[in-house]
């Protein structure tokens, strides 16, 4: 995105950006901070991914129903999903 802007000659906006490499360096390097660019990036941890592909075998070969709201706040070493992470599921 930035080099999109750069190319169009344009002023930088705020950006949000989920877990992008470039943007996260471009947040804290001087060439982009000196030109004002800013914004944020989150992600989501690791397990995550592993836990929702387990909770998703579950559902498929066993029948284990799925909540409406999952929390998941920690990952253990013991079971991948120690607790739900809050998720929506569309209502459509």
């Amino acid at each position: 995105m930035l080099d999109a802007l750069d190319a169009a000659r344009k002023l930088y906006i705020p950006i949000l950006s989920e877990s992008e490499n470039q943007l996260r360096l471009a947040l804290v390097g001087p060439a982009y901070t000196s030109k004002g660019v800013l914004g944020a990036s989150y992600g989501s941890p690791p397990w995550q991914g592993a836990a929702a592909l387990s909770m998703a075998i579950e559902s498929l070969e066993i029948g284990k129903k799925l909540e409406q709201t999952i929390d998941v706040a920690t990952h253990s070493s013991s079971r991948i999903r120690s607790r739900p992470v809050r998720t929506e599921r569309s209502t459509t």
